[in-house]
């Protein structure tokens, strides 16, 4: 009867240890191993750039290479910064959070989107500046204490407009120039209008009504 022996497994080349960052250049490192520095490349799956002084989790794969898969300690500052080789998509079947304690920056080199079905901004003030602003939508509303508009030209171009105010104060430094089909005003109380000079052109008819009128 033959007694079968299993080979003993290969002897493991890789090994785990901690070691300090010399220096790092993108996502090639120099670390420092028994006081002799060693190049490392670090992890895919290791978004956190790794600084000098770092206590990093290294891993020595051999032929492979020396890996580092994790940042142990850091000290002094604790800032972060995560880096990412590629393009990068966080997906989540619930709701995704950010929190921040004194502020948030979003940049984007070239498209920012935001896309969802409700949106929400809630803030104490809003500074918005942009080279071209184009809004496109089916129902604008807006309430507002104060409103102030400052530019060079402003254009409006509606089929209709209607516009109710308690009071309404209009000053033109230039002219003033209106041209309609028909114009219809009414005053509750006084009509006034005062001016330098008065031209009253019509090409058929003019009528002047009242108890009482006054010229000169």
């Amino acid at each position: 009867m033959s007694t079968f022996v299993a080979p003993a497994p290969a002897p493991s080349r890789t090994l785990l240890h901690p070691a300090r960052v010399r220096s790092c250049s993108g996502r090639e490192l120099v670390l420092e191993q028994a006081r002799e520095p060693v190049p490392a490349a670090l992890a895919f799956s290791c978004p956190a750039q790794p600084r000098p002084g770092d206590l990093v989790l290294c891993l020595d794969a051999g032929a492979e290479g020396r890996f580092v898969l994790a940042i142990l300690e850091r000290p002094g500052s604790q800032a972060m910064t995560l880096a990412f080789p590629g393009e990068i998509l966080l997906q989540t079947e619930g709701s995704l959070s950010l929190l921040a304690g004194q502020s948030i920056t979003l940049a984007a080199g070239e498209r920012l989107t935001s896309a969802c079905a409700v949106a929400v901004h809630q803030s104490r003030e809003t500074v918005l500046g942009c080279g071209e602003l184009l809004l496109q939508g089916r129902v604008f509303q807006a309430s507002f204490d104060a409103f102030t508009f400052t530019g060079r030209m402003f254009q409006t171009l509606v089929r209709h407009l209607v516009q109710k105010t308690f009071s309404y104060f209009r000053q033109t430094e230039a002219g003033d120039q209106v041209r309609a089909g028909q114009i219809l005003r009414q005053a509750e109380g006084l009509y006034s209008v005062t001016s330098q000079y008065s031209v009253l052109v019509s090409a058929k008819d003019t009528r002047i009504d009242g108890e009482r009128i006054h010229m000169g």
